[in-house]
């Protein structure tokens, strides 16, 4: 079961969250925090090139 923790932190918003920190990315409708399952859903926003 090596590729099983990674599946579980691709899904985790937490995770994601941190991972792209240096973007400001963050949740800001939907599911915003934990593990997203099977029909949840999430909106994000960021910070590309300068431009939110």
């Amino acid at each position: 079961m090596p590729t099983f923790k990674p599946v579980l932190m691709g899904r985790h918003i937490d995770f994601h969250k941190a991972f792209m920190k240096h973007s400001k990315e963050r949740a800001i409708a939907g599911k915003t925090s934990g593990h997203i399952g099977l029909h949840e859903w999430a909106t994000w926003e960021a910070v590309h090139f300068g431009i939110r």
